[in-house]
Formats: structure tokens, sequence, C-alpha cells
């Protein structure tokens, strides 16, 4: 690979200082504590979002939030290491990861992984995208999640769905809509036979009472639309709520507990969460970042090129779902 110079490789915006999280209002004893997130490690993992991760731990906070939560999402990145496969002559970085919901790269990671397994189940399926939403009202949003979730199991139950529906998955979006009302549907993917959007809609105009907005579309093959179903499994929060801290805060608590991907008919008790059985095992840790940028700060060749490797590539490592902790 072509090296770069150490000056470019630490000038890279993913490794640039970025300011760190106010110190939380609640504290852990040290023996319960996370390792604490170094500054380089926090710019590799959080650079990309470093606005919108104030605003959700400040929501965290105002929602009060356990220490330990606020504790793990504050060091998510941290511990972090270079690691090598020698098999698939590939590197990549893992750290101790928050997986907290609201957290941006962990909920890509986790997007990554299930439209992974997503990709694989389709292969050879006749598989249809289809879209419920309910109309919008002023209820909490935990009440219209539940009517949401109540409806489509409602609609299952029905003759028409089980004539044209073998199995499927449904994720859950929350958005706020023109309206400055929550605006709350479920993206799903369906594997049947035709059914008319028109019939659809009378159906789950059916179930709900007032609803009757349905999108069903055919998938052309190809791995992109289901990957764009599965990207909502990681989407902690829609850019509509960022502005809208009274928002924020009711959905960070109305999703607590809340399942955002279920799986019913044939496809009930598929691992949408399974590591890949291909992917390599022998990933051996070559060091830690901070040595790694040591190392090319002070010029060395090897240091230089990995280092723009991975700071070329940081978003997708920062999607690894390997864990250290």
């Amino acid at each position: 690979m072509a090296e770069s110079s150490s000056l470019d490789c630490t000038k890279h915006p993913c490794i640039t200082p970025i300011p760190p999280l106010p110190r939380p209002s609640k504290e852990l004893p040290d023996a319960f504590r996370v390792t604490p997130l170094l500054p380089e490690e926090a710019s590799f993992r959080h650079s990309g979002w470093v606005n919108r991760r104030r605003l959700v731990w400040d929501a965290l906070e105002r929602i009060s939030a356990s220490a330990s939560r606020l504790d793990r999402f504050g060091n998510c990145g941290s511990g972090c290491y270079v690691q090598y496969s020698a098999t698939a002559e590939a590197v990549r970085l893992t750290a101790s990861f928050c997986r907290d919901r609201l957290c941006q790269p962990c909920g890509r990671a986790r997007s990554r992984l299930i439209a992974d397994n997503l990709c694989r189940h389709c292969i050879g399926k006749t598989v249809r995208f289809a879209t419920f939403t309910l109309k919008h009202n002023v209820t909490p949003l935990k009440d219209q999640i539940r009517r949401l979730y109540a409806a489509f199991v409602a609609l299952r139950r029905r003759r028409v769905w089980r004539q044209h529906v073998a199995g499927g998955c449904a994720v859950l979006e929350v958005k706020i809509g023109q309206d400055d009302r929550w605006h709350v549907h479920l993206h799903t993917l369906i594997e049947g036979t035709f059914i008319e959007q028109r019939l659809l809609s009378s159906e789950w105009h059916a179930v709900t009472g007032d609803s009757y907005i349905v999108d069903v579309r055919r998938l052309s093959g190809t791995d992109k639309e289901i990957r764009y179903v599965a990207s909502y499994c990681g989407k902690p929060l829609d850019a509509t709520l960022f502005s809208r801290p009274v928002q924020t805060d009711e959905f960070a608590r109305a999703i607590r507990g809340t399942r955002i991907i279920s799986t019913f008919g044939t496809w009930r008790g598929l691992d949408v969460d399974a590591l890949d059985p291909s992917a390599p095992t022998d990933w051996q840790s070559v060091g830690s970042l901070r040595e790694l940028l040591a190392d090319a700060k002070r010029g060395d060749p090897w240091a230089v090129s990995l280092l723009g490797l991975l700071a070329s590539r940081t978003q997708e490592i920062s999607l690894c779902p390997a864990d250290t902790s």
C-alpha cells in the first residue's frame, strides 16, 4: 500500500482531539468502572458524532440513567487494541463497547451484523418490503409503540395475512413528523406470495381503526434494500429528535425495554445477532491504539501505513462486533 507521512496520519479527522464528555452526576466505585476512555480512542470511536453524542449524554443525565449505564456509554471504545488476521490478511480495532441503544457506533455495528444475517437468510426466498404506519396523534410515545405492536400482532392473525405471508421480521422506526407529532412505523421484510397493496391497507385499517397507510413492494434481489431495513435497528435517534430535548428524553424512556427488531412466522427463532460462522477466528492483538499512534509519530513506516489504513476505514473498523471486555 502507498505510505503517507506520519504528519498526514496524525492530522486525520478521526484521530484529532475531540471534546470530552462532562463528568457524570453519578459516580461509580473504581472497582465497577469501565476502563477510562483515552482521547485518541475517543477520536477513533466518536469523531463522527461528537455533538450528537453530547446531546445523548445530556438526555441520559436528564432521565436519571444509572451510573453504570453512563459509565459504559461515556467510555465506549476504551481499551482499544489493533488486531491482525493472517487468514483474512486484514486488521481491525477491538475495544470495550457499551452496546447502548442510544450509541451511534454500537448501533451501526449491530445494524451491519443484522443486515449480514438477513441477507444470508433471504437467499433463494421471495421477499417483500412493507411499511406499516400509525396515524399521527398526541398520545405518549410509549403508548403509541405498544399500540403499533398490538396492531401488527392482530394483523398477523387475520386470514388474508396468513394466506399470503409465511414469515418475516419487523423493525421499529420512530421520528418526528412535519406536524411535530410522533411518526411511528414498522419496516418489515415478509416472505410469501403477492398481496395487493390496497388489500393490505384495508387489513391494516381493520386492526388499527384509523390508519391505512401501507407501502409494499417486492425486493429487487439485491442486498441494498435488506440493508436499508436493517439500518433502522441501529439508528439510535432520528435526526428530527436531536434539536428537541423534551422529545429526546421521551424517546429514551419509551425505547427502554422495547424490542427494536422481531421475527415472526417461519422466521421466528432466527438469530439476527449471530456472528458470521465463516468470519476469521485467528485475530491476534499486535498492540494498543496508543502504541500505534506513538510509533507513527516517531515515523515508523509500518505504524504509519497501518494507521493510515485504519484511519481511512475507521467507520468500518468501529463496527467490529468483537469485545475484549
